[in-house]
Order: structure tokens, then sequence, then C-alpha cells
């Protein structure tokens, strides 16, 4: 039995060559009239839209988001479920930096920067755009005179304590498939992906991007590429990241960050499944990006698909 894909025209690359690789795959054809019902799996980067969406109506059908995927992937609804339930349940929800919605929430922010610096403690601020990628706008600041924003952004309290290697920062990206949320359904990937920015951490050096973002797409531009100390990549699996604590006689117990982790991901995916409609023909890839501190606590960044 053959099988049918169908990815945009500019697709991702890699999911196009392990289908057909496989060789019950074919790819769809879009020019072709008489093939348009037919297809067994719609793989989009973007959301689909409802009509798309409503096309996938056969038991054989699958499509790679959910209805209101952006309760997970604009930062701004992410914050909402998140704050909702930290009402509910307290500290149990205490895993997502202290935040605030611009413009709506300027106020309240302007508010708790003056507590602060009535305080004398001289905070350190991230401001991210609500809906996109790829670092793309996002910057470092200390004072509020540096706060500018042309679109719906939040900013939040910067984790200015990371656990560093070699002196540089670096994140984890979680890969975690969901195939139900009603009811909820999980699969955590456990070889994740660690990314390092590329220039030594600095926060005397707030505007250096390279020292505070770790996003592949800024730091593969970066002349340091080749990873911190020579190490040959600024990405590293999770094998990588096993040997460098045992090469380094660390007594980090890499299963209890672990533990913790399982948790943020299961607490988040259920703070956002009362916003999923029920959709038997859908699953979705998430990106889970996580930074640990140096006190061991992982710090839910961001959501992606």
């Amino acid at each position: 039995m053959t099988y049918v894909f169908r990815l945009p025209e500019k697709g991702v690359p890699v999911i196009r060559d392990v289908l057909l690789e496989r060789g019950d795959w074919e790819e769809y054809d879009e020019d072709d009239p008489e093939s348009r019902c037919y297809w067994n799996f719609w793989w989009k980067t973007a959301r689909f839209t409802a009509s798309q969406f409503n096309a996938a109506h056969y038991p054989y059908q699958r499509v790679n988001h959910f209805p209101k995927s952006s309760e997970m992937t604009r930062k701004d609804a992410l914050l909402r479920n998140l704050r909702r339930m930290k009402g509910i349940y307290g500290q149990l929800y205490d895993y997502s930096p202290e935040s605030w919605i611009l413009p709506n929430e300027y106020v309240k922010f302007c508010q708790r920067y003056a507590d602060l610096q009535d305080n004398e403690k001289h905070t350190i601020w991230i401001c991210k755009p609500s809906d996109l990628s790829r670092g793309r706008k996002i910057f470092v600041f200390r004072d509020i005179s540096e706060l500018t924003y042309d679109c719906t952004a939040i900013v939040q309290k910067y984790v200015d304590d990371p656990m560093l290697m070699f002196g540089h920062k670096f994140d984890l990206r979680i890969y975690v498939l969901v195939t139900s949320f009603q009811p909820l359904r999980v699969y955590m990937y456990r070889d994740l992906m660690v990314r390092f920015a590329t220039e030594t951490y600095d926060t005397s050096k707030l505007g250096n991007m390279l020292s505070h973002l770790t996003n592949t797409s800024l730091n593969k531009h970066s002349d340091h590429a080749t990873g911190p100390a020579g190490t040959g990549s600024y990405k590293w699996n999770f094998k990588q990241l096993e040997e460098h604590f045992k090469a380094t006689d660390s007594d980090l117990d890499f299963g209890v960050i672990w533990g913790r982790i399982d948790n943020l991901v299961n607490l988040t995916l259920l703070s956002i499944a009362p916003q999923i409609p029920h959709a038997p023909q859908a699953f979705e890839l998430y990106g889970f990006d996580v930074l640990v501190d140096k006190n061991l606590k992982p710090w839910l960044l961001e959501g992606n698909f």
C-alpha cells in the first residue's frame, strides 16, 4: 500500500527525504485534480486555516497541528494560561519568569520596575515579540528608557544566573510529541538538543545577543560557531552533555533535572489543554526551550512548533 504526504513548497526537506526513503510514500501532486481529496499526511510549518483543517475529515488522514496551537506558541497566550494555573495551584507553576504583556500591562510593569529600583535591585529584563521566532527583535536591557516595541510583546525578568559551560550560556531544546489533549497523551524525546550562545556570558554587555541568546539562527553566523572552548559545535546532543559532566567529575544528577523538566512539560500542556478542541486527526511536535539555572532549577522560556 502506498501513502501520500503533503508538504508546502518550501517544506522541511528532512521530512520529504525520510518519507521517500521508506519506499511506501509518495508526494501529493497539488496540480492533479484527481488526487485533491486523497492524502494521508499533511505537514505545514505554519498554522492550518480552518478550511484546511476541516479537509482532514477521513480517519486515515493526519495533520501536524492542533486547532488553537497558538495557545502554546504565542508567548502572550502561553503566559495567560500559565498565570491562570498559577492562580489556582500556586508554586506548582513557579517555573516561568515574572512577565508582563505589552502594551496592555505596561503600567503594571512600570510599577514593578519602580519597586525594584527603589530597593536598589538593578534587575535585568528581556523583551520578546509575542509571535516571532528565531530570536528576532529580542533584546536585553536594564533601564526602562531602553524598552521599545512595535508589536504585542512580553517583557520578563531575565534569568541572570544560568548554569554555564565553558563560561557560555546554554539552553535545552526538548522535543515533545502530543497525540491527544483529551485525554492528554505525551511522548518526550530524550535525546534533547543543547544550544550554546557562542560568546562568553557577560551581563555587562547586554547588547551582545551572541552572549545572551542561544537561538541557532543567530549563532550559526557567529565567528565562534565552532562552539565554546573549541568543542567543535554550538549544538550538542544529550550524550555529549552527559559525557561532559562525567569528564568534569561533576556530581550532577541529571535524572533530577529530567524529573523537573518532565513536570514542567506536563504542567504546561495541562494549562493549554482546556483551550484545544478535540481533534483526533491532529498531532503536534513541540519544541520546549528550557534554561537551567545554577541552582538546577529549570525555567520555561517558550514553546515552539
